[in-house]
């Protein structure tokens, strides 16, 4: 059955839709007779943050007065006749005199009042769908519906597959009907996620990453973009996911198949003719190789400690794993593990800490079959940074782990 809800000048939505060229109001909202639209916008889904009372006419349990409906979302402006002196007037005696009886004639009813003089309405046995007036000309219409945008991605395969710098990646597909604007492959930088509790970022991770830029089809909404990439990940077996609905973003970590991959799915551009949104990758192990190919060494991040220890955490795996995968693909390969620290602590304790803790790699690594012979380990304390301690990002990229050929000169 289909659920409607309606919303009148809610100042605090998130609705930022995309612009359709010609976007029109649902059959079902009364015309405002001799009033103008101005402004219309709409999204095919989105959410909205409204007041929902439930069958009894009563707020959820611990909803803090608002609970969230996703659907169809169009938002736009009523212009009142001429210049009224008082245009908030002029609406309120609008909706009083016709929109209000012409919804209660299809089945709304008055079911509260959220703020400012509005007042709420809902239809439907399940008591889903509201109108809500607010005392002024801003409208939203909310049409409750499913997420109509889908991306099936394939798990990243045991060995990375090149691809073309015009071409999707392969394991992170675009939605339906997306366009693609531009990307770049193998860029020398490292990523930053919000993992692993979402609250702020962490890492580095990665040595480079690849990303494409893309135009999505109309109507799309930042929330669409989340949603549907979210379900995606999960149904494609990453191991973390993280929703930011903040910064209109997810994150997502793969550990299967002994990769170590992270994505992030970045949105921009709603509300302007055409959405964008990038998706970002960053795979360790690639990165890793060409590294060492290209430059004889390699930082390698992601390999945890426990706090003030030479003891590694089980979370350090994905990334020990790229290691053991590059020797066993390259039998002749003899690497030093080096440990590095930042300058926080004293020079002497961090020179024999980080000792320990690539001492602490290499017997991983041997642990795993691969011969003591092909690996040495040495400590270097915060005695060679890649960059200024001088914050905490400079900081994160300083503490790590090493990978010198020792056929390089």
């Amino acid at each position: 059955m289909l659920r409607l809800a309606v919303a009148i000048a809610i100042a605090w939505i998130s609705c930022a839709a995309a612009a359709d060229p010609r976007p029109s109001l649902p059959a079902w909202f009364p015309a405002p007779e001799g009033y103008s639209i101005q402004e219309l916008r709409h999204s095919d889904y989105d959410w909205y943050r409204g007041l929902v009372l439930d069958h009894r006419n009563k707020l959820p349990k611990d909803s803090g007065g608002y609970t969230p409906v996703a659907g169809r979302v169009w938002s736009f402006h009523i212009a009142p006749p001429g210049h009224p002196h008082d245009e908030k007037a002029a609406c309120l005696g609008l909706f009083a005199s016709s929109i209000l009886p012409k919804l209660e004639a299809q089945g709304f009813h008055k079911a509260g009042d959220p703020c400012c003089g509005g007042t709420v309405l809902q239809k439907g046995p399940d008591e889903s769908a509201f109108y809500a007036q607010n005392g002024s000309c801003s409208v939203t219409l909310v049409e409750t519906a499913p997420n109509p945008f889908k991306v099936v991605l394939q798990p990243p395969a045991q060995k990375p597959k090149p691809f073309g710098v015009k071409e999707d990646i392969p394991y992170l597909a675009p939605l339906a009907k997306s366009v693609l604007r531009g990307g770049r492959n193998d860029v020398k930088d490292y990523v930053r996620v919000h993992m692993p509790d979402c609250k702020g970022p962490t890492g580095p991770f990665g040595t480079q990453y690849t990303e494409r830029q893309y135009d999505g089809p109309r109507g799309l909404s930042a929330y669409a973009v989340q949603e549907a990439y979210k379900e995606a990940f999960h149904e494609a077996g990453w191991d973390e996911v993280c929703q930011l609905a903040g910064i209109g973003a997810v994150d997502a970590h793969y550990t299967r198949n002994g990769r170590d991959v992270w994505a992030l799915v970045r949105t921009s551009g709603f509300g302007a003719e055409s959405p964008h949104y990038q998706l970002t990758v960053a795979d360790a192990g690639s990165g890793l190789r060409d590294d060492l190919k290209k430059g004889c060494k390699a930082a390698l991040y992601g390999v945890n400690f426990d706090f003030d220890k030479a003891t590694l955490r089980p979370d350090s795996e994905p990334a020990l794993n790229q290691v053991l995968g590059l020797m066993k693909d390259e039998p002749k390969l003899a690497l030093e593990i080096g440990g590095h620290t930042d300058n926080v602590g004293k020079p002497d304790y961090n020179l024999k800490l980080s000792d320990e803790r690539a001492a602490s790699v290499v017997k991983w690594l041997v642990a795993h079959a691969i011969a003591a012979p092909r690996l040495s380990s040495h400590g270097y304390g915060d005695t060679q940074p890649l960059v200024k301690n001088t914050n905490d990002e400079n900081r994160a990229r300083n503490r790590r782990v090493e990978l010198k050929r020792k056929d390089c000169r």
